[in-house]
């Protein structure tokens, strides 16, 4: 789920990842029931395998959380600038990009198995590789081009006619 808010000035597009939490949650309580059910069943198990029994569903809750960082997008129009900000639960990753490095239009990658719906938004740099905008991978593609198309209509003052390119076809290295 995007948020986005913004005025003439200044567009951020918050990445919510509401279902990551969800699912780590799912994650985290499946473990746990399935040691809580080997605990129940009296299991002759030594030390070790019951501390790993119950340590496994907060390793598996952190894990999760931890693969996927939130990211924040801040596309400022007088300052000329796009600021990604990337966080996570021990991880905090913050950069700034000038409008001059970029590339090409803000695009969303496509997949290359036509039966996965995993779309990225990415940013092309002229001298660096695209950087991802988007951390979880949406099943809602067309919330994804509406914010590429947003942001392309910040940075370059109109939407691009180009939302989205394939990667198989390598439009995107």
């Amino acid at each position: 789920m995007l948020r986005i808010t913004g005025d003439s000035e200044e567009v951020i597009i918050r990445e919510m990842p509401v279902l990551q939490r969800v699912n780590a949650f799912v994650v985290a309580a499946s473990l746990f029931f399935i040691a809580l059910f080997l605990i129940a069943s009296g299991a002759d198990l030594s030390i070790l395998a019951w501390s790993l029994l119950l340590f496994a569903p907060i390793a598996g809750f952190l894990f999760y959380l931890l693969s996927k960082p939130s990211i924040t997008v801040k596309i400022n129009r007088p300052g000329q600038t796009v600021s990604v900000r990337r966080r996570s639960l021990l991880k905090y990753d913050f950069k700034v990009y000038s409008f001059n490095e970029i590339a090409d239009s803000v695009y969303v990658n496509q997949p290359r198995d036509a039966f996965k719906s995993e779309h990225r938004i990415l940013l092309p740099l002229k001298n660096a590789p695209p950087i991802e905008l988007s951390s979880t991978i949406r099943m809602n593609e067309a919330e994804y081009y509406e914010a590429a198309n947003l942001m392309n209509k910040y940075i370059f003052d109109a939407a691009k006619q180009i939302p989205f390119k394939s990667k198989a076809s390598g439009d995107d290295e």
